[in-house]
C-alpha cells in the first residue's frame, strides 16, 4: 500500500496495460482462449451514500510495446446496489474505431468515455468494471486514489488475467427508437446561464403554436419553453447509440421540425437537408457516416430571437446485427 496525501476531491484510477511477452502477441485464433482483464472504475459525484462524499473519477491507459498492431475490445459492467445486476454495455474496440493500437503507443479511457457508451449522464455516480478482452497476455497494474476536502489515499494493485473462451461477437438486428420525448436525448450546449449540460431535454408541457409528428414530442431546454421566451443562440441537442462490430445495411430515417431551424450531423458530418421550422416537417434519411462502437446524432437548433424553441424529432436507426449487448 502506498498513500499520498494531496488536496481536492478525486478518486481515479490509473491501469496501466503493458502487452509484453517474450514473442509476437499469441493469437485467438491459435489457442482458441483469450485473456480477460476486469479493471475497476468509480466515476461521478458521491452524495456520501453508496461512497465517501466527494468526486470520483476513472483513467484507464492501455500500452502497445509490441512492433506490431494489436487489437482488442473492452466492455462496461455497471454495479448497482442492493444486490441488484447491473447493465453491460459493449463490447466496443479499442481504441475507438477498430483500427487497433500501434507499436508503442499508448490510449486512454476515462470517465467521459464510459458516460458516453453507456449513455449515462455525465457526472452520474456509477461504478463498475472495464473488462479488456485481448488475443494477448497483459501486465495490468491498476491505481487508486481517493479524496475528500483534506486527504487523499493511493494504492496500486496487479490485477490477474483468467483465460476464457475465444467467443466470436455474434450481434442481433438493430431497430432503434429516436423519437424526441421516448428516445433519450439530452442537450449538451444551450446558451442559458442558469442550467447545466449535459442535462436530458424536456418535453414541452404545452407547445401551442407548434405542430404534431405522429409518434414523438416536442421538447427543449426546460418544460415550459413552449410558453416562456428564452436567449437567442444554438441549443445542442445529441442522442447517441452503439454499433456492433460487423454491422451492416445502416439506416437513419427520421423526420424533423424546430423552432426557429435545426442542421443535423451524425459523428460530425452535415446530413442534408436543414430542417427550416415547423412547415413543412422536413425528411433526412442517411446510410453512412457510421462507425463501430459509440455513434452521435447532433442536431443544433438555430433560436433566432429571444422567445419560444424546441425540437421534433420521429425517426429510427437500423442495421444488421448492429445491435451492442447492454
Amino acid at each position: 500500500m502506498q498513500r499520498l496525501t494531496t488536496q481536492g476531491l478525486v478518486l481515479s484510477v490509473l491501469v496501466i496495460v503493458s502487452l509484453y511477452t517474450q514473442g509476437a502477441p499469441q493469437s485467438s485464433a491459435q489457442t482458441h482462449t483469450e485473456f480477460q482483464y476486469a479493471a475497476k472504475f468509480v466515476c461521478g459525484k458521491s452524495d456520501g451514500e453508496l461512497a465517501a462524499r466527494g468526486q470520483y473519477f476513472t483513467i484507464i491507459n492501455v500500452h502497445n510495446p509490441f512492433m506490431k498492431q494489436v487489437k482488442f475490445r473492452k466492455k462496461f459492467a455497471l454495479g448497482e446496489r442492493g444486490e441488484n445486476v447491473g447493465k453491460i454495455f459493449g463490447f466496443f474496440p479499442a481504441p475507438r474505431g477498430g483500427e487497433g493500437l500501434g507499436p508503442d503507443k499508448v490510449m486512454g479511457i476515462d470517465c467521459p468515455d464510459i458516460y458516453k457508451h453507456s449513455g449515462i449522464p455525465e457526472g452520474t455516480f456509477i461504478e463498475g468494471y472495464a473488462v479488456l478482452h485481448s488475443p494477448a497476455e497483459l501486465d495490468v497494474v491498476s491505481v487508486f486514489t481517493a479524496g475528500d476536502d483534506r486527504v487523499a489515499t493511493l494504492h496500486t494493485e496487479r490485477v490477474p488475467f483468467r483465460k476464457v473462451p475465444f467467443v466470436p461477437q455474434v450481434c442481433s438486428d438493430l431497430n432503434l427508437n429516436l423519437s424526441t420525448g421516448s428516445a433519450p436525448w439530452q442537450i449538451t450546449s444551450d446558451p442559458l446561464t442558469s442550467t447545466s449540460e449535459p442535462r436530458a431535454a424536456s418535453v414541452l408541457s404545452v407547445a401551442p403554436n407548434f405542430p404534431p409528428l405522429a409518434g414523438s414530442q416536442w421538447v427543449g431546454p426546460f418544460s415550459n419553453a413552449g410558453l416562456v421566451g428564452v436567449s437567442r443562440g444554438n441549443y445542442v441537442y445529441e442522442f447517441s447509440f452503439c454499433l456492433c462490430q460487423g454491422f451492416s445495411n445502416p439506416k437513419l430515417s427520421l423526420v424533423g421540425l424546430a423552432d426557429d431551424s435545426a442542421r443535423v450531423f451524425l459523428n460530425g458530418t452535415a446530413l442534408a437537408p436543414t430542417i427550416p421550422g415547423l412547415n413543412p416537417a422536413t425528411s433526412i434519411s442517411a446510410s453512412a457516416p457510421f462507425i463501430v462502437g459509440t455513434n452521435i446524432l447532433r442536431v443544433v437548433v438555430l433560436n433566432r430571437e429571444q422567445g419560444l424553441t424546441g425540437l421534433n424529432i420521429s425517426g429510427s436507426i437500423t442495421a444488421t446485427a448492429g445491435a451492442c449487448s447492454n
